[in-house]
């Protein structure tokens, strides 16, 4: 071998993908919004359930997480519905 590496460009397709990847947006809203409504869910019990601990450190950790997550899938429901309303397809 001559100490030739052949490197490929970012834009060289290995298959079939498409140029641009797609995702089905109404999907992707249904599963936000599902996942908004189970963390909020499990964050409201997980705080119901830490008043009658003596120790509730870890139940509200677990609750904040939830919140957190019930946060960023908002945010993506309101962007991805947002996306919806301009007409993109994916």
């Amino acid at each position: 071998m001559n100490g030739y590496v052949a490197k490929h460009h970012p834009r060289d397709r290995a298959g079939t993908e498409p140029r641009n990847a797609r995702s089905p947006l109404r999907l992707r809203l249904v599963l936000a919004v599902g996942a908004s409504i189970v963390t909020l869910v499990a964050a409201v019990v997980l705080a119901v359930a830490s008043r009658g601990e003596s120790d509730p450190t870890g139940l509200r950790v677990a609750a904040g997480i939830c919140v957190l997550v019930a946060v960023v899938s908002v945010v993506d429901a309101l962007q991805v519905s947002r996306r919806i309303g301009r007409g993109d397809r994916g």
